[in-house]
């Protein structure tokens, strides 16, 4: 009786054991894969924003996927607040100082409830920026935007554009390369 009562809490352990093993590997396989798909989800609202709401002018997408206390950050120490119509108002600035604004997002990395975008914008210089007024020369330059998302919209943005590259190209900055020692 006692051997066999060993068997069966033996029998029973390693039932136990692989059970817990196996929903420990599968518990972390589900996980993986919800992890996974969220940030396949935060990549597409933000490539929506880009998309929809910039390249093609779309300006109702930007309600849906801003949040209601959406703020932009800048390198210039400039927080921008004012949700989805502050977006609208700055998308309005930008179009009409580069008439035909467009995004190529080259790249997207997502990490948690974050997701970087690095893209190429194109356009011709028909408003003033930075002071210089139009000169109806084409422009390129980079944009980093680094976007925290919560409940599936933008709650909050990083953003960096190359304005140099913009100021280079429209003819008010010049380059002195530098000295090689």
């Amino acid at each position: 009786m006692i051997g066999s009562t060993r068997i069966i809490s033996g029998t029973t352990t390693l039932a136990v054991i692989f059970l817990l093993l196996v929903l420990l590997v599968f518990g972390c396989t589900l996980n993986k894969n919800e992890k996974s798909s969220q940030l396949e989800i935060n990549k597409s609202i933000v490539m929506r924003a880009w998309e929809e709401g910039f390249n093609q002018g779309n300006l109702d997408v930007i309600d849906e996927v801003f949040d209601t206390n959406y703020i932009e950050r800048t390198p210039y120490s400039v927080i921008e607040q004012g949700g989805p119509e502050r977006v609208k108002r700055a998308f309005k600035w930008m179009k009409s100082t580069f008439g035909d604004l467009h995004f190529e997002v080259e790249q997207m990395i997502a990490e948690g409830d974050f997701v970087v975008s690095r893209a190429m914008a194109t356009g011709t210089h028909i408003g003033e920026f930075m002071g210089v007024p139009p000169s109806g020369q084409p422009v390129r330059f980079a944009a980093v935007v680094i976007s925290r998302l919560s409940n599936g919209k933008h709650v909050e943005d990083w953003s960096f554009v190359d304005s140099y590259a913009i100021l280079k190209q429209i003819g008010n900055v010049s380059v002195t390369p530098l000295e090689s020692e």
